[in-house]
């Protein structure tokens, strides 16, 4: 499977996440787009964001040829799982 992925990482169809150091996660989504982890669940979503920065966009003169965005927070699920049970 390594040299599946490792393959597919060169050939441009999956990218490797760094979102954690304990986990490898691949990603075959839309190139370029952020990512958020819910630090109390642990579930990992593709996010979509207004101002995205893609490769080949120029930012002050500079070229980005590659874009990666992690966010770390408290999912919705969990937010209202708290909630649920701070009333009880």
């Amino acid at each position: 499977m390594y040299n599946a992925l490792e393959a597919l990482k060169r050939a441009g169809t999956v990218s490797e996440l760094t979102i954690t150091r304990e986990v490898a996660h691949y990603d075959a989504g839309p190139p370029s787009h952020p990512h958020f982890l819910c630090r109390s669940c642990g579930e990992l979503y593709d996010l979509e964001l207004p101002c995205a920065l893609r490769p080949g966009d120029e930012v002050l003169g500079h070229r980005i040829e590659a874009v990666q965005m992690s966010l770390y927070g408290i999912c919705r699920t969990c937010q209202d799982r708290h909630e649920a049970h701070s009333y009880i």
